[in-house]
Parts: structure tokens; C-alpha cells; sequence
């Protein structure tokens, strides 16, 4: 729904609160998401350059949930490390690096309801998912600490591990519980639990020789890096960069700042969903209109309010989920061709699901539309420079409220256009 505050058109908590929580299974594989959109069909570009993402460290102080310093899942198990283990990132998928990247605070000491049944989590404080080759190889983190629970979260999987046959070992004072997979050898459940923080990686490995260590070698080596990690305690979110052509691509995250979300929303976000593609994806343009085929990256961030994450909107405040994505093309001319895929009529892509919703607004260098992606979500697209970027409210499934929320969403998309316009 659209409201005002102070004559600020902005997004107002619907009854629906939508739920972010990692679910992995062991042994099993999440499927992370390769660029979404309404783009056709692209497969694989032609002379694919690979993987273009590189991780740094995060500088400065660790961000704090109630002044409490909070680890960052990415910066715990690096990017770097799981690359120099032999495992190959697969360009058409992205990292998700999940946690807070401002200091917070949190109204509910438990941080919301954890279950592990099944092999299934509920989400931590900070999440990390590293997809390998061909989903071969797949390296999920999910860390723990106050204001969570550690205390009931860490016994629920202690309990899930004994109940499988888990086994455990002591490593810088942290405990250390594997569980295998049944049907998988090379598959994994991980618990390093310590007193104040635990760790809970979900772990398969079947792409590659590892520079001829074996998977449990591998697995051996990520533990003890988590661990080191650990008791040099939290440092500040981990960073992003992009190899050329992409090398002015910003992260996600400071295009969508928190500020930003407080002007449509009049509250904090708690935390983000940033997501990086690690590669380049391709698109080809429709015969006869003059446009290039087109090559891109996607990042994105999703902002969350507390109550967004725990369902408990009641004594957590209104839930919120905001969204922006960002496709990056090499130049102005293949945005172009980005540009038309999503708001043109006549693109083919309009054929699959039908025609894109116009909005008569002014942000960016061109035409403003939802384009129609099936009913499931409906996002506000435009083009500035060689960026193509799709505003999304993740509570909104129907078209109702769609041009309301166009208009609300135009001062920060403005903002936006002009920060990645020179990019």
C-alpha cells in the first residue's frame, strides 16, 4: 500500500509479511538463483570471460545489532579460500552475502524462531551461499550470535546431530560437529559451536580434484579457517569489485543504502540480501529493431525490516522488503537492448507472459514499466547510462497498487538513476 508522511509519498506495511529464511538441506542441493528478469533464454554468452567477481576483506569496524560487533558470514569462509581450495565459482550464479551493513538495533532477543528439523535452519544473523561449477560444488554458511539465541539454536542442532550419527571433535575451544550425508560421502553438515557464536556450514563437493586433496581434506580446511576467523572475532562486512568491463560497477548495497529505504518506508531496514553474479550473462536482441546483442552482470540488494524476518510484526513493528536489482551491460547501446527487452511491447519477451505495464514517470534516460515476469513479482524497471535497474516492494503480487507505488518509488529511483549514470 502507498501512504504519506510529511507529504512523502511512501511504501506502507501491508497485512502480508514476507519471510526471508535460508533453507538448506543436507546433502541436498539450494538451487541459487542464476540473473532473473524477463530476458528470453540466453544460455551461456559467446566467449565467456568467466568469473569476474573478486572479494576483498571489509575495512573499518565491524558493524553492530544492538552495540553488539556482529560477524559477517562472507568474511568468515572468504570467497578467496574456497577459490583457492580448487573450487570453481559458476559465472552464471550469484555469491548471497546476507547480514546487517549498518549499525542497528533489534527489539526481540531471540531474533525470531530457529527450528532444525529435517536438516532444515532457520536463518542466521548472516548468511553466505557460494555456488560451484555446474552446482557441483555448493558452500553454505550460516552464523549465529547474539542478540540470536545461541544457546537454544546450537542445542537444536546438537540434537539433529546426534539424533543423524554426527561426530565431534574440539578445535580452539570450539566444538565441532559433522554430520554426512546418507546417500552423498562427499556431503556434509557442519556445526562449530562456541559459547557466544556458532557457525553452521552446509558443505558438498563433488566438481573437482581440490589440487589433489580429497573432499574431507577440503571440508578439514574450511573448518579450521572458520575457526581462525572466529577468534580473531567480527570485522566489517565483506567487499566486492568486478574484473573489466565491469570494473565502475558499485556495490548494490551503497546504491540501496539504508537511507534510501527509510524514505520509502519511515523505518530502519535491519538486514540486507546483497547478491552478486559472479559472471556475465547474455541476451540477444530481437531481429530488425537495431539494437545489439547484449551482455550484462546482475548485483542486487534486498533491505528487510526485523519484522519482515521473524513474522512477529505485532511487537516487531511493520514488515518491510524492498528490492534492487541492477543489470550492468558493457555499454549504453546493450542497455538499450535491455531497456527494450523489458518495457517494449513488441519485444519477444512480451510474447511469453504478455505485454509490459507502462508508467507514465520520469526516471533515468528512457521508458519506465513493470514487465510482466509471469504475475509472481512485479518490478519497476528503467534505464539510466548503461544500467538497467528494477525497483521492487517483495510483498506486492498483484497489479492493484502498481502505479501508486511507481509514483512513490520516484524520488529514490531518481537518486539511483543518477548514481550509476556515469557508471
Amino acid at each position: 500500500m502507498i501512504g504519506l508522511i510529511s507529504g512523502v509519498a511512501v511504501i506502507v506495511a501491508a497485512v502480508l509479511v514476507v519471510v526471508f529464511v535460508v533453507v538448506p538441506r543436507t546433502g541436498g542441493r539450494s538451487t541459487p538463483q542464476a540473473a532473473t528478469g524477463s530476458h528470453p533464454p540466453a544460455g551461456r554468452p559467446d566467449n565467456e570471460p568467466g568469473v569476474l567477481l573478486r572479494q576483498q576483506s571489509g575495512t573499518g569496524p565491524a558493524v553492530s545489532v544492538n552495540q553488539t560487533p556482529v560477524f559477517n558470514a562472507c568474511g568468515v569462509l572468504p570467497l578467496g579460500v574456497v577459490e583457492a581450495a580448487g573450487i570453481r565459482m559458476d559465472p552464471q550464479f550469484t555469491v548471497f552475502d546476507f547480514g546487517a551493513d549498518h549499525d542497528t538495533t533489534a527489539t526481540q532477543s531471540t531474533f525470531g524462531p530457529f527450528i532444525y528439523t529435517g536438516g532444515q535452519a532457520g536463518t542466521g544473523i548472516s548468511n553466505c551461499d557460494y555456488p560451484g561449477l555446474s552446482q557441483k560444488d555448493l558452500i553454505e554458511s550460516m552464523l549465529y550470535q547474539a542478540p540470536q539465541d545461541v544457546g537454544r539454536t546450537s542445542q537444536q542442532f546438537l540434537q539433529y546431530a546426534a539424533d543423524e550419527g554426527g561426530t565431534s571433535r574440539t578445535d580452539r575451544g570450539y566444538a565441532v560437529w559433522t554430520v554426512p550425508n546418507k546417500t552423498d560421502a562427499n556431503s556434509w553438515q557442519v556445526g562449530i559451536i562456541g559459547q557466544q557464536n556458532w557457525v553452521n556450514l552446509v558443505i558438498g563437493l563433488n566438481g573437482g580434484s581440490y589440487h589433489g586433496n580429497t573432499p574431507q581434506q577440503v571440508l578439514d580446511g574450511f573448518i579450521s579457517t572458520v575457526v581462525t576467523n572466529l577468534t580473531k572475532g567480527p570485522t566489517a562486512p565483506a567487499r566486492y569489485s568486478y574484473d573489466k568491463p565491469y570494473a565502475d560497477v558499485k556495490d548494490p548495497c551503497a546504491l540501496f543504502t539504508n537511507d534510501e529505504f527509510r524514505s520509502l518506508t519511515a523505518v530502519d531496514s535491519l538486514l540486507v540480501n546483497r547478491t552478486l553474479q559472479f559472471g556475465e550473462r547474455g541476451v540477444d536482441s530481437d531481429p530488425g529493431v537495431g539494437l545489439p546483442n547484449a551482455h550484462y552482470i546482475v548485483t542486487g540488494c534486498e533491505r528487510n525490516t526485523l519484522s519482515s524476518i521473524t513474522e512477529n510484526y505485532q511487537s516487531d513493528g511493520p514488515g518491510f522488503g524492498l528490492k534492487v536489482d541492477f543489470e550492468s551491460y558493457r555499454t549504453v547501446d546493450e542497455a538499450k537492448t535491455g531497456e527494450y527487452v523489458e518495457c517494449d511491447p513488441r519485444s519477444s519477451a512480451a510474447k511469453v507472459f504478455g505485454p509490459s505495464i507502462q508508467e507514465n514517470v520520469q526516471i533515468g534516460d528512457g521508458r519506465v514499466c513493470y514487465p510482466n515476469e509471469g504475475g509472481r513479482q512485479w518490478r519497476l524497471a528503467f534505464r539510466s547510462g548503461r544500467t538497467v535497474v528494477f525497483m521492487s516492494n517483495i510483498a506486492v503480487t498483484s497489479t492493484a497498487p502498481l502505479d501508486q507505488q511507481a509514483h512513490a518509488f520516484v524520488p529514490v529511483g531518481q537518486q539511483i538513476a543518477a548514481a550509476v549514470a556515469n557508471m
